[in-house]
């Protein structure tokens, strides 16, 4: 009886440290059913028939949080553009932001908060009608996304230029 229930206090005395440790996160990938949390998590931009939209030097937040709620510190993430465009790290230390370009995908580290920082330079041409994905992250199983919705409007309903249907 003693020794059985010194066993599970073994077990708990091991297994505890290493829950708390995966919860933090540990400069791996994200634990089991971390959610990513993406801020603006979706933009609606304009088009017409004769000009295209562009997202310029556009900033997203990237956050990592356990299933318990806490954040993934020092967790590494993959960034990707799937459908192109220019992607940056950003330096939120200055004033204003500094962006450097970085090639896609794009591997980097969760802050002290949780918290990754990337900026997206993204164009599409006139009459682009309908979602596309922009930004695509991945840790471990966890997945995020951002979609931009491009809207197209007629513009000068005089000429002979129309949106697609």
């Amino acid at each position: 009886m003693i020794e059985t229930t010194l066993s599970r206090i073994r077990v708990a005395a091991l297994c505890l440290p290493l829950a708390l440790v995966a919860s933090c996160g540990s400069g791996s990938e994200a634990v089991q059913n971390t959610v990513v949390n993406v801020d603006p998590s979706a933009v609606a931009q304009p088009t017409t028939p004769t000009v295209g939209a562009s997202l310029s030097q556009h900033i997203f937040t990237i956050e990592l949080r356990s299933p318990t709620g806490y954040p993934q510190i020092g967790t590494e993430l993959l960034v990707d553009t799937p459908s192109g465009g220019t992607l940056y790290t950003v330096d939120t230390s200055t004033t204003p932001p500094t962006l450097t370009p970085v090639l896609s995908p794009y591997r980097t580290t969760t802050g002290s908060n949780g918290v990754a920082t990337v900026a997206l330079d993204f164009s599409v041409g006139p009459g682009a009608n309908g979602a596309v994905t922009v930004l695509g992250i991945f840790s471990g199983t966890a997945y995020g996304n951002v979609n931009v919705t491009y809207t197209c409007g007629d513009d000068n309903t005089a000429d002979a230029f129309e949106c697609p249907s």
